[in-house]
């Protein structure tokens, strides 16, 4: 078979996966990007099979396959960032984090998070940028670096508020008053929660609201 027609079943084989993971068939999907990288691995043109490898790896992560999926994450890597084109980078980088998140690797997670959201605010992707920094708060949170996770979480608030995602900015914030009442700064907590009751007649989600009485709870102790 000839570099064109292998090209052309690559094309057809990704689309298709594409196609299946948006219908939610992630098996097929994962069959249907194992064949591309087949093909591309015959095929030994740089780009076409690092995107082969980062389709199926991303796919196994979705899954629930994530040591899977990093073997084949890691072969997608290029010489440098600017090879495969930084959107792509930066994609990378954040599907790494999630599988090595999924992993329980959290030093690994945070390390291609802080990548992928500079790599982010670089492009100006302010919505793939407030994920990432997300994703980074929590885990920072969980390894204990509760400063790092509050200074993460203010970002990351400010950005959803700019792009008007309410809901998400509650969260959020509420997730900083509580790492903040944890850290005994009493100020800042109330500065947060100002924003939280000002913000929670702006939601309907009532379970966010309920989110605040808990952390309200929490400042309410501190303070006494």
């Amino acid at each position: 078979m000839n570099n064109k027609l292998i090209s052309e079943e690559i094309d057809g084989a990704t689309r298709l996966g594409h196609e299946q993971l948006a219908k939610g068939n992630i098996d097929d999907a994962c069959s249907s990007f194992e064949k591309a990288v087949q093909l591309a691995e015959d095929l030994k043109e740089g780009f076409t099979e690092r995107a082969c490898y980062f389709n199926v790896g991303a796919c196994y992560v979705a899954r629930g396959d994530p040591k899977r999926g990093v073997e084949f994450l890691l072969k997608a890597f290029p010489p440098d960032k600017e090879s495969d084109g930084r959107t792509n980078y930066a994609d990378l980088q954040y599907n790494l984090g999630t599988a090595y998140d999924a992993l329980g690797d959290l030093h690994k997670a945070v390390e291609c998070y802080e990548t992928a959201a500079e790599e982010y605010k670089t492009q100006e992707n302010q919505e793939m940028r407030g994920e990432t920094l997300l994703r980074l708060g929590k885990d920072w949170t969980s390894i204990g670096e509760l400063k790092k996770a509050a200074e993460i979480y203010e970002e990351c608030a400010q950005i959803f508020q700019d792009m008007g995602d309410k809901n998400t900015q509650l969260l959020i914030l509420n997730n900083l008053a509580s790492l903040l009442a944890e850290l005994r700064d009493i100020a800042s907590c109330g500065r947060v929660l100002t924003q939280v009751i000002e913000l929670c007649q702006e939601v309907e989600d009532n379970a966010l609201k309920g989110e605040n009485n808990t952390v309200q709870f929490a400042y309410n102790k501190l303070v006494k």
